[in-house]
């Protein structure tokens, strides 16, 4: 592992922090934040949210510093029109999540932002072409399945840390260990795929900067942004380099 990851890794993790805080500072300002108001919400007080914010900002400013100063992401599997479309779909995700902590949007709205997301996500060919066959060997798979297997897997990850976002700390812990998860495997001798396992690290160091403050009792909330992008930046990362989909179906 070059040493020179060290700085992308910190970089993701001293950001994550400092951006916490300042989003929780902005979220209280304005008043976006999640009162306990239901039998559900045992949390006391007015939690600021927003917190998807911090963990996109802290995993896209390093990731997008090491593609403009260096080959080292496209130098493999992936291209800048992947990495590209991969970040654009993570900000469609954290606006629309603003919009809705700020102004509670119906459903039938707020829907609309995964939809466009994993769209993205799927259309600018993130998706694996092959999948490994259990008994030996591969499946190679067509541009078309490879699309509806990439929208409907980034939907279903959303989805599923949207779900798990009931507990302090829990949808972010869980994608914290996916990601490191996937760093180790990206790292082994089998895959070895170095840009992968960077871009794990520095989504890894992300969301522990957010962690800190996320753990019980927590002082920030993901927010419907955050609930969604965790689970958004999961499933990319297990299917940007190939296929970890296993690996990430585990660990969830």
């Amino acid at each position: 592992m070059p040493t020179w990851w060290i700085y992308p890794v910190a970089i993701a993790f001293i950001a994550s922090v400092l951006i916490t805080d300042i989003v929780r500072t902005i979220a209280k300002r304005y008043q976006i934040v999640d009162r306990p108001n239901e039998e559900r919400k045992r949390h006391l007080g007015a939690i600021p949210q927003l917190g998807g914010i911090a963990i996109f900002l802290a995993f896209s400013i390093p990731t997008i510093v090491v593609l403009s100063s260096t080959g080292y992401f496209t130098s493999g599997d992936i291209d800048l029109v992947h990495l590209l479309g991969f970040l654009v779909g993570g900000l469609i995700l954290v606006a629309g999540g603003v919009l809705d902590d700020k102004f509670d949007l119906p459903a039938k709205i707020t829907v609309l932002f995964p939809i466009a997301a994993a769209l993205t996500a799927a259309l600018v060919g993130i998706g694996p072409s092959k999948i490994t066959n259990p008994m030996g060997g591969v499946f190679e798979i067509g541009a078309w399945i490879s699309f509806v297997f990439t929208f409907v897997w980034l939907l279903g990850m959303i989805y599923t840390t949207k779900l798990l976002d009931g507990l302090d700390g829990l949808a972010t812990g869980v994608t914290s260990i996916g990601t490191l998860m996937i760093a180790f495997l990206a790292l082994s001798v089998a895959y070895f795929q170095p840009y992968l396992a960077l871009l794990s690290l520095i989504a890894f160091a992300a969301l522990l900067g957010f962690l800190l403050c996320n753990l019980h009792p927590a002082q920030i909330f993901l927010g419907e942004g955050g609930s969604t992008y965790v689970g958004y930046l999961l499933g990319g990362l297990a299917i940007i380099g190939g296929s970890k989909v296993a690996t990430a179906l585990l660990v969830v």
